[in-house]
């Protein structure tokens, strides 16, 4: 109960996502997802006790909401099968979907409508109607039998990305995000179309930070919202309506109450110690020959030559003679992929893939959903196996908020540090030099690293100058003279080239799908959809290797580096887990030698998402993030491929499987599309 109640836990056998509460408080309904199996809706009591699942053929539900006396419930539902053919989710959350209504005790299942595009389903009390967002982004309603559709207003000028607009029950207002922030919007004609981009938009703003999630309550007399941990309320008769602009916070008397919600973090138990092999620690040019290299349960107690270290006696021995150690490989510049927003897939293939190719951690710098950092808690907390995550979350900009003045950035950045629990931020369009400064002011007074899309060389020069951590992408010009390189060597600013998406001329990416065939690749067919595969790999363009642009724009790394600079090494995205590798191989292509493509991979990558204190090295303290390799990568940068073993956070798995064998011995159970009709191949029956 609020304000201070302790949270636990209702479902215990299957994942619960987007629950819905009873009139009358005493239900809760809600959707789950297994991976392979699909999803079904759910009803449980409020206090506790067995789920009552209301469905009986799996498909991929969201959204459901009960009636105002309790006896129905409504939800989307759309193919499961489908939903797992989809590259990196809807944009929007919007697809093809029925609404279905099903009996409270799960004796019944009708569908109402199909619709080409909704979301965000609602049941209005005063109107007895549900509502949803439609095509067009138009606010929509039908009665609960399906009958007589209504529009009610369209929005113009708002993301696709972010959370759908929500009708009140009286349907005299709607709810809509903005910038961030949320705005209430009078409805005065049933065919209202409001540019939520104009300079004469009249909605009012009711958060002050911001919010990710909203609805009415109380039959429209209360607004509530949440922001990560923190969920607000106000009442609707409390709102100060004769408000000067849509910047002033209009909502009086709101109440906060933070949701505070803690599992214990994976940390393993047992001491290994890894002996025998050649280790590349990463301090400075430090090579140690026939090393032991000590782990007390997920951290790096010490390493030195074999013999010369003390090793507890109760450490288990494990005898890696022959192989190569280096630090797990970070990524500077990620994209995971993820099939769906909010309902979460717990075997969610992008980020085992990336383990499995010694990519140990990583930033997504700038997702589509803040859902990732719900993936990055399950992770830690062992629910999920996967890379170390972290992320700026949305790129700011990108969602249209405005830093007109230093308040504007103070808020936008504090809705970062305090909600989302980040200190990564990226810029993306944020406005002119002016803006940006007024960007960097606020990063740098609530210790906030801020990094920004740079694809134009005059901008980038500004970026490095004014203070920005890292500059995004390559720089637009695909030779670099001495006066950027010293700008970017001296001032240490963090550049991550993406040589696979380099403008300008060939992907790089190209090169490499024609160039190394992945189609056929073990690996990635264990951890990656096969469909994802076929889409990635075919019908791509092949350029000679002198029309290439990205050797060039390597160079222009290598020079930064050799000045003292630092160059991260950043996939994109582009093939998960493998194009870790093409990146590391396109900047050697430009005369960065092996050992400075290794430590653009560990050290310089720790430095340039502000985690050196923990990764990038093996030293005494740092978290046990390393891999064991067959081939001395030093000799040829393609060698790093070469995976033995990875270790992530003290738990050593074979790099081929991912199957755990220190401390625990723990097979990684069979992906879900391996489970799945294989796709149909050319030539086949």
């Amino acid at each position: 109960r609020l304000p201070n109640g302790t949270p636990r836990r209702l479902t215990q056998s299957h994942s619960g996502f987007q629950p819905s509460w009873s009139a009358d408080g005493r239900f809760l309904v809600y959707v789950s997802w297994e991976a392979g199996e699909g999803g079904h809706v759910w009803r449980i009591p409020a206090h506790g006790g067995v789920a009552q699942r209301l469905t009986q053929a799996p498909g991929y539900y969201t959204d459901p909401v009960f009636d105002t006396d309790g006896k129905s419930v409504y939800a989307l539902r759309s193919s499961a099968y489908e939903r797992t053919q989809v590259q990196k989710g809807e944009m929007n959350g919007s697809r093809l979907a029925d609404i279905v209504r099903l009996a409270a005790d799960g004796t019944s299942f009708t569908v109402l409508s199909q619709e080409p595009q909704i979301r965000a389903l609602r049941f209005s009390p005063g109107l007895q109607r549900l509502s949803f967002e439609g095509e067009d982004q138009t606010l929509q309603s039908i009665r609960t039998d399906g009958s007589d559709r209504r529009s009610h207003v369209t929005l113009r000028g708002m993301p696709g990305w972010v959370a759908a607009p929500q009708l009140s029950p009286d349907g005299r207002w709607a709810l809509a995000p903005k910038g961030g922030q949320l705005y209430l919007l009078p409805l005065t004609e049933p065919t209202d179309r409001i540019d939520l981009g104009s300079s004469e938009f009249a909605g009012l703003r009711i958060s002050e930070l911001g919010a990710d999630y909203f609805a009415w309550a109380d039959g429209g007399k209360t607004i509530t919202w949440a922001l990560g941990r923190d969920f607000h309320r106000t009442n609707l008769d409390a709102i100060d309506r004769t408000a000067g602009t849509s910047d002033t916070v209009v909502s009086r008397g709101v109440e906060r109450f933070s949701a505070k919600l803690e599992v214990p973090r994976d940390i393993p138990k047992g001491t290994l110690v890894l002996r025998g092999a050649t280790a590349i620690t990463m301090r400075a040019d430090e090579v140690i020959e026939n090393a032991d290299v000590v782990i007390i349960d997920n951290r790096i107690a010490a390493v030195g030559r074999a013999g010369q270290v003390p090793v507890p006696k109760s450490a288990v021995v494990r005898d890696v003679s022959g192989r190569f150690i280096v630090p797990g490989f970070i990524d500077t510049h990620a994209h995971w992929v993820t099939s769906r927003f909010d309902v979460l897939d717990l075997q969610a293939w992008s980020f085992m893939i990336n383990l499995a190719h010694g990519v140990t951690a990583g930033l997504d710098v700038q997702p589509f959903t803040q859902d990732v950092f719900a993936y990055a808690d399950m992770i830690d907390a062992g629910f999920m196996v996967g890379l170390r995550t972290f992320s700026t979350g949305r790129g700011i900009g990108f969602n249209g908020e405005r830093v007109g003045t230093a308040q504007d950035a103070q808020l936008i950045q504090r809705r970062y540090r305090d909600a989302y629990e980040t200190r990564n931020l990226k810029a993306y369009g944020i406005g002119n030099r002016h803006n940006r400064q007024l960007f960097i002011n606020a990063a740098e007074s609530l210790g906030m690293m801020p990094t920004i899309e740079g694809i134009e060389l005059h901008a980038a020069i500004t970026h490095a100058i004014d203070g920005f951590h890292a500059n995004e992408h390559e720089m637009g010009s695909v030779r670099l003279y001495r006066d950027v390189i010293e700008l970017f060597a001296r001032t240490g600013t963090g550049y991550n080239p993406t040589l696979l998406v380099a403008d300008g001329g060939p992907r790089a990416r190209n090169h490499f799908y024609v160039t190394q065939a992945p189609h056929e690749n073990p690996k990635i067919n264990r951890f990656m959809p096969h469909f994802l595969n076929d889409l990635s790999t075919r019908q791509r363009n092949w350029s000679r290797d002198d029309e290439q642009i990205f050797p060039g724009v390597a160079r222009g790394a290598r020079d930064i580096v050799q000045a003292g600079g630092r160059v991260g090494v950043g996939s994109h995205g582009e093939f998960q887990g493998l194009d870790y590798h093409w990146e590391m191989q396109a900047l050697a292509s430009g005369g960065m030698t092996p050992m400075q493509v290794l430590r653009a991979a560990t050290k310089m990558g720790s430095e340039i998402i502000g985690r050196a204190e923990d990764l990038g090295s093996l030293e005494p303290g740092k978290l046990a993030d390393l891999l064991i390799l067959t081939r001395d990568p030093r000799q040829d940068i393609r060698n790093a491929q070469q995976i033995e073993f990875v270790m992530k956070n003290g738990r050593l798995y074979v790099a081929e499987t991912l199957d755990e064998v220190w401390p625990r011995q723990r097979p990684m159970p069979p992906a879900w599309f391996t489970r799945q009709m294989p796709a149909m191949r050319i030539g086949t029956p």
